[in-house]
């Protein structure tokens, strides 16, 4: 990772916030600022009720060296999306929180029992068959958005102890009761037991097996036919005429998604009760893995450029194909979710040669046909390019925005060298 991304984190860690929300934000401004510079963006603005898209811009204000202020505008109607691996965000910081309280360190591995099986089962044979942390797992359901990995980090954090605390956060929307791995809608709540060694191969904590009662799953449900989706669904190569039913997955609000990432840039200003038990060293490492590209891993199967480029889950701004973005002097700190013709980000963009910086959460629908689970969506001819444009856009719109105070990010600071745990 290049010394500017480093600094960067640095900077953000030693911050003191002033951070205010507000949904009055005037849009007109920056609505009419990108009205005819592209048209695709023109095309999905217009057509945005075809596309389902939903937008949250977050404004950032820097006041002076320690005083900062965000004002939050939904630019469009909420509509149900389905989110996919954009929860892992807020999972990934729960599952910290968990292993801060636990006092669970880097150093320390992990076993699966084979409690209960169902569907795929690879995060728990891969269990057997390394010594990996807790930290290395949640670094790769982030950077690559790795499935397995975030089963085990659902099956760590169980679905009754993520819907507590994902309340306690106020992110009451964020619905998660399912793994990534096939399993039916009760086998999702059965979580098996896991232990915790040190290197020296010491049982140093042990997580009982749990199952969550199916009607505690349920209570946080609404039956909606707005989460019926679609004309056609196709399953068990047969395409049927009747819409996919999203109920009792998982689901989101954008807002939730957004406020999460505001949450962890800019903490001080969140009411104590909700704020986030996180370390310095483990607020850290959760931002530098957010704004990591796939070949900053120290993997040599990632270091394939062709098979994961840079933009291969970060849209907002490195969507555009046709966009001259250098990797070195922008970075967007996001998770994205891409599912069933759905595409989800929430990013937090720093340009590190302007200093000027903002929150983009995006969520749009691509799929031609109206049929579900076919694998025919238009990502990369619709939403991946609409997502890079309008975050490139916005770096425009803010370019020309005057700030009261400059902040440099880039400014290096003696003594703060931002380390993987």
């Amino acid at each position: 990772m290049n010394l500017k991304l480093t600094v960067l984190i640095v900077a953000l860690i030693s911050y003191n916030y002033n951070l205010s929300q507000q949904n009055t934000l005037k849009t007109q401004e920056f609505l009419q600022f990108v009205k005819g510079k592209d048209p695709l963006v023109d095309a999905v603005l217009k057509n945005h009720e075809q596309y389902r898209l939903q937008i949250v811009y977050g404004q950032v204000t820097h006041h002076s060296e320690d005083s900062v202020s965000i004002i939050n505008s939904s630019l469009l109607k909420e509509n149900y999306f389905y989110p996919a691996s954009s929860v892992k965000l807020p999972c990934a910081m729960i599952a910290m929180e968990k292993l801060n309280d636990l006092n669970i360190g880097g150093n320390y591995y992990f076993r699966f029992n084979n409690d209960y099986l169902c569907g795929s089962n690879a995060h728990m044979s891969n269990s057997q068959n390394s010594k990996s942390s807790f930290y290395d797992i949640i670094k790769e359901m982030i950077v690559v958005s790795n499935n397995v990995s975030f089963n085990s980090v659902y099956e760590f954090l169980t679905p009754g102890y993520l819907k507590t605390k994902l309340r306690e956060k106020g992110l009451n929307d964020i619905h998660v009761f399912n793994k990534f791995a096939g399993c039916n809608l009760q086998e999702n709540l059965k979580c098996n037991t896991i232990k915790f060694y040190d290197q020296n191969d010491q049982l140093l904590h042990k997580q009982d097996a749990s199952v969550l009662n199916l009607s505690e799953m349920a209570e946080n449900y609404n039956y909606s036919q707005k989460k019926l989706i679609g004309t056609y669904s196709y399953k068990n190569r047969k395409t049927t005429k009747k819409p996919y039913d999203f109920n009792y997955n998982i689901s989101t609000s954008l807002e939730n998604l957004h406020n999460s990432l505001t949450d962890l840039i800019y903490p001080n200003n969140i009411n104590t009760s909700r704020r986030w038990n996180l370390k310095k060293s483990d607020r850290n490492f959760l931002i530098k893995i957010l704004g990591m590209f796939p070949r900053e891993l120290n993997t040599k199967i990632y270091q394939d450029s062709t098979k994961y480029p840079d933009n291969l889950l970060k849209y907002i701004v490195f969507g555009d194909p046709n966009s001259n973005t250098k990797s070195n002097s922008i970075r967007t700190f996001s998770k994205i979710g891409l599912a069933y013709g759905f595409t989800t980000e929430a990013a937090y963009v720093v340009d590190l040669e302007t200093n000027k910086d903002f929150f983009l959460s995006i969520t749009m629908y691509t799929n031609k046909n109206k049929t579900i689970n076919d694998g025919i969506y238009q990502y990369e001819q619709i939403s991946k390019p609409f997502f890079g444009k309008l975050g490139m856009l916005l770096l425009e719109y803010e370019a020309q925005r005057p700030q009261p105070f400059s902040r440099g990010f880039s400014a290096p600071r003696v003594g703060n060298y931002c380390r993987d745990r």
